[in-house]
């Protein structure tokens, strides 16, 4: 009898994957801009890069002052400028890459997830993934296009890091690094928190040695992320005071378990309309794993990223109020606290 594998290659479960994603990626080919919180803010960002190609110090700033870590980064723009080259126009260009990014991101849960969920679990992972209402929020309701970008890499991120611990093969760990310098060039703030995920992984493996080549594949990907920001980006520092009171915009936790769907604006307390819900699906699949155990060979894995996810809510809620007063600085590194929910959302 033939295997699974064989039945099911991995080229038909990328197909299948993309195709069980549509309605989140479909309502990026309609006719026209969406309407966003963002505006056209990145279609003109796009534009700029298009009249200052070439240089090097370029950074998406269009109407507003530079900030190194809140503020987008200039390779989403960079991959919209490859495919405006292609012959679509600035709008366009922006929406597929905010489709790509949906896609990007299903597949590289999919690849994280198989090897201890298997093909159903990971399919299962990457669709609820795909469908989450803060993915969504970002790119139809903000207009968060670099966010989008971000959470299409970060899933990639952890699957390079697994596979270059499993195989410890040069391509793993140059995907490793690539990866992980790509999260600091699509948003550094964001990034600070990832790399601190990645390492606390690279940190509870007991292998010596795949903590070595892993740790050096890592190493490389601070120094490509490093090298991607310009001396006009590390001289706008923190980019000034914050846009909002950042503990005023902590999460209640009952808004996470919300099933309404809105598109105002993140406000201070707990009257958002912006969705921030985790997603029945999710809450609901998550709560069955933890009943139902972890597998055997992926316990550690399980462990971390229960464990990421609890890390995030907690940080993102008004629960961490007393450390967010009392540890200020690492706000910096973000706008809204609910920005952290990406961070662990990947692994749930």
């Amino acid at each position: 009898m033939p295997s699974m594998r064989r039945l099911f290659p991995l080229e038909s479960d990328l197909i299948l994957l993309t195709l069980l994603a549509i309605f989140a990626w479909a309502p990026l080919t309609h006719p026209g801009f969406p309407q966003t919180h963002a505006g056209l803010l990145p279609v003109f960002n796009l534009y700029d890069l298009g009249r200052r190609w070439g240089d090097l110090a370029w950074w998406p700033s269009v109407g507003r002052a530079h900030d190194l870590w809140r503020g987008e980064g200039p390779f989403p723009y960079y991959l919209a400028a490859a495919l405006q080259a292609l012959g679509l126009d600035g709008g366009d260009a922006i929406k597929a890459v905010g489709g790509l990014a949906v896609v990007v991101g299903a597949w590289g849960v999919y690849a994280w997830a198989r090897p201890w969920l298997g093909r159903g679990g990971a399919l299962l992972s990457a669709v609820v993934y795909a469908y989450w209402p803060y993915a969504l929020a970002a790119h139809l309701v903000r207009g968060a296009w670099a966010e989008s970008v971000w959470m299409g890499l970060w899933p990639l991120a952890l699957w390079a890091l697994e596979a270059a611990k499993a195989t410890g093969k040069r391509r793993n760990l140059a995907t490793l690094a690539f990866a992980a310098a790509l999260l600091v060039w699509t948003q550094a703030g964001l990034a600070a928190w990832a790399w601190a995920a990645l390492l606390a992984r690279l940190l509870s493996w007991r292998e010596a040695r795949a903590r070595g080549r892993v740790g050096a594949a890592l190493l490389a990907g601070a120094l490509l992320g490093a090298a991607g920001l310009t001396p006009q980006a590390v001289n706008a520092g923190w980019g000034g005071p914050a846009p909002v009171d950042f503990i005023q915009h902590l999460v209640y936790p009952f808004q996470f378990l919300l099933a309404g769907w809105g598109d105002g604006l993140s406000v201070a307390g707990w009257q958002d309309t912006l969705p921030l819900s985790l997603g029945l699906a999710a809450v609901g699949l998550a709560v069955v794993a933890w009943v139902v155990g972890p597998p055997t060979e992926g316990r550690d894995l399980f462990l971390f990223a229960v464990g990421a996810s609890v890390v995030g809510l907690f940080l993102a809620s008004t629960l961490a109020a007393p450390l967010w007063s009392t540890w200020p600085t690492p706000a910096r590194t973000l706008t809204y606290p609910w920005q952290l929910l990406k961070i662990g959302r990947a692994h749930v």
